[in-house]
């Protein structure tokens, strides 16, 4: 057995997620697996105790080896949090009356790079939406075009340096190489929604357990990313502080509890602190976890308000904070659009897999930087310039492996 490379690691607040693609000698298709542990040092998506998320990300890795009779050495890492933010920026370069190539591509981005450093946050992904060669109309695709100048407007997608730093230190102290980061937001939406659905223009959303991931398509463009600080950790929290009960006892109820249904007199058998036995109403539950919902859906009206009219596909839902029953039909009635939810898919992975294509909606984001990675890999192979990744992060990471 050996493995083809491709390993990817999600820092989630509830749970720590190692995905890696193996293939066995003389198969022509690979297969897909992944080993999760309980998350440990993390808050909001971030994290927040060094040595706690050291300890639990070593018992991963051990765990990983374990089960998959292998060596776990380098990764692509998932960034999540709301020091996330994005820019639309525009930048133009000199052409001469030259055709554009790939290498002209590749110069405009780094010129866009260079025009547009932060001395406090580093690209993750600088995604171009259209070039304009001269003062001729917006396309996709300038290549073999000729002219005088060419222009791109590009959706940047950046991270707070210090905390890239952390997060590479951490995988670095437990023998990890981090090969590339990836904004979390992007990464689960490649495996839920198709070119289609993004052409109608969406909004997807990554509910996890510290907070809830939006990334916006227009026309078949990513265009905004946004985090709003409420997950399923906090609804089940409510739950708890409301009935008086064990976080894990809340947690059930949350599983179990159906918003599609009205609550009316139906009984919720509940474990108390003192492990008493007791009823409560479903009502009494119902209001404790809408107020939650309700919170969540001003937030993320907020964020998607002045591009409803072009949010035509509605809403896709995924995490494992998304497999509340009801969720898609109160995000609905409150914020008026279509809701789905999705599983992530291996589909567009472009390669042949051994196991099933869809996977729980709590491993899209692990899924989804795979991704990333194997379409990374395609067009490095091919020689061709993708335009979601950033070379500038590729150095960064390197930097501090040395420095560590």
């Amino acid at each position: 057995m050996k493995t083809i490379g491709i390993f990817a690691l999600d820092l989630g607040t509830t749970k720590f997620c190692l995905a890696g693609i193996r293939t066995q000698m003389g198969q022509a298709a690979a297969k897909l697996h992944y080993v999760c542990t309980e998350a440990q040092g993390m808050r909001r998506g971030m994290v927040a105790d060094l040595h706690k998320a050291q300890n639990a990300l070593a018992m991963l890795i051990d765990k990983t080896e374990d089960d998959l009779n292998c060596d776990v050495s380098h990764v692509v890492v998932g960034i999540a949090g709301s020091h996330i933010k994005n820019r639309m920026i525009t930048t133009t370069i000199s052409l001469g009356n030259t055709p554009v190539t790939t290498h002209t591509l590749l110069a405009l981005q780094e010129a866009a790079r260079q025009k547009n450093r932060s001395l406090s946050h580093d690209f993750l992904h600088l995604l171009p939406l259209s070039y304009q060669v001269d003062n001729r109309g917006w396309i996709e695709n300038p290549l073999g075009f000729t002219g005088l100048s060419l222009t791109a407007n590009f959706l940047t997608i950046e991270a707070d340096k210090s905390y890239l730093a952390d997060v590479v230190r951490l995988c670095n102290l437990t023998g990890l190489t981090v090969r590339r980061l990836y904004a979390e937001p992007f990464a689960s939406a490649n495996v839920i929604i198709s070119s289609e659905d993004s052409t109608l223009g969406l909004v997807s959303l990554d509910i996890g357990g510290g907070t809830t991931d939006g990334m916006v398509y227009l026309s078949g463009k990513p265009s905004k990313t946004f985090t709003v600080n409420i997950g399923g950790n906090l609804m089940t929290n409510d739950l708890s502080i409301g009935l008086s009960i064990p976080f894990s006892e809340a947690e059930k109820i949350k599983r179990n509890f159906d918003f599609s249904l009205a609550p009316g007199n139906a009984q919720f058998s509940l474990g108390g602190l003192n492990e008493e036995i007791r009823l409560v109403n479903a009502t009494k539950i119902y209001t404790i976890l809408k107020a939650r919902i309700s919170e969540l859906a001003w937030y993320i009206n907020q964020e998607i308000n002045p591009l409803r009219q072009q949010l035509n596909a509605g809403i896709f839902l995924t995490g494992g904070g998304s497999q509340v029953k009801g969720l898609d039909s109160i995000l609905h009635e409150t914020l008026n659009l279509p809701v789905h939810r999705r599983n992530p898919s291996t589909a567009n992975f472009g390669i042949k897999l051994q196991n099933h294509q869809t996977f729980e909606c709590k491993y899209a984001t692990v899924l989804g930087l795979l991704a990333l990675e194997l379409q990374y890999q395609k067009h490095l192979d091919s020689k061709k310039h993708h335009y979601f990744f950033s070379g500038l992060v590729h150095q960064f990471v390197h930097w501090l492996k040395e420095l560590s």
